[in-house]
């Protein structure tokens, strides 16, 4: 069986995502001819065209389609943990003197944990980009992010599989959580079930219609239905509301020790059973293996493993 040469395997990656060897060229740093001649090496080992020339682009055939799907997230992988890169990109990227406009996708609920810190962190350590941060919805973010419109997209309720031209992995698991005020209808030393939320006056905090919800879904599953007493676009009024009233609202457990830090007055209680949720991370292969790319993950990996969180005690402890 023929060994293949690893370089071999990352030019066919980008041809795949540039769709064009000048641009795969130019992103290797190696010469148009270069990258032909691996080409044809592939070729030849795959008994496959690999690709074919329609419209001024290049097209992966049906065989070289299949090999990327499973190729790039490997190679993203691989370069991820190395933390490696072409040296070039090493020497030449440099944060601090770097212009870069990036939009990020994100709920809510993360406006008041992840997102203060990582800014925080862009702004100290690459003061000259600018962020853009929009309001998720719940619809795909496939073209986006292919598109380059969207940079990276931070979505709840989990995620399929990578599909082609996307990395998608789990950046962190939230624990559903209840907050109330002083007023609060809920006992605080203990946790509480989803049943005895159904009745309670709520805030429905969620920028998507309850049919979409993860929690309401649950419930509608088995028959259940929530009382909500008002409806918010976000969770900037959410701490307010709380404290002068006696209305509850479930949120991640990140989110509700981030408003606990700004109203003492608040009691967070538990669920249970336990539901966790996950937060996924997207981004396409292009920009993650691009050197700012790689680089911004990494800021955003850092920030989310210190983003305090509840511990596994019973006494609901934040650990970070």
């Amino acid at each position: 069986m023929m060994r293949f040469d690893l370089n071999l395997l990352k030019t066919l990656a980008i041809v795949g995502e540039e769709r064009s060897v000048q641009r795969a060229a130019m992103r290797l740093r190696i010469t148009p001819s270069a990258v032909s001649h691996a080409l044809g090496r592939l070729r030849h080992a795959l008994q496959d065209p690999l690709f074919i020339r329609t419209k001024g682009e290049l097209v992966p055939t049906p065989r070289c389609r299949a090999t990327l799907i499973r190729l790039r997230p490997l190679l993203v992988d691989i370069d991820h943990a190395l933390g490696a890169g072409l040296e070039a990109d090493r020497i030449a990227f440099d944060p601090a003197s770097t212009r870069r406009d990036v939009t990020l996708v994100l709920p809510g609920a993360l406006e008041l944990s992840l997102l203060p810190p990582l800014m925080g962190r862009l702004a100290e350590k690459a003061p000259l980009w600018t962020l853009s941060v929009r309001g998720l919805q719940r619809r795909s973010y496939e073209a986006d992010l292919l598109s380059g419109e969207a940079d990276v997209v931070l979505s709840v309720g989990g995620h399929t599989p990578s599909k082609e031209g996307l990395l998608i992995a789990t950046l962190w698991e939230d624990e559903l959580v209840v907050l109330q005020g002083p007023d609060g209808p809920l006992p605080t030393n203990r946790s509480v079930t989803l049943d005895d939320l159904v009745d309670i006056q709520q805030v429905y905090s969620v920028p998507w219609p309850r049919t979409q919800n993860y929690l309401d879904i649950k419930l509608s599953r088995a028959g259940r239905q929530r009382a909500i007493a008002v409806e918010l676009p976000g969770y900037s009024a959410l701490g307010d509301i709380l404290q002068t009233t006696g209305f509850v609202a479930a949120m991640p457990d990140r989110t509700a020790l981030a408003l606990l830090r700004r109203f003492e007055s608040l009691s967070l209680i538990r669920i249970s059973p336990t539901t966790r949720m996950p937060l996924s991370i997207e981004m396409s292969t292009r920009f993650h293996a691009s050197p700012e790319g790689r680089w911004l993950r990494q800021q955003i990996d850092e920030v989310a493993a210190d983003v305090p969180s509840l511990s596994e005690s019973p006494d609901g402890t934040a650990s970070t």
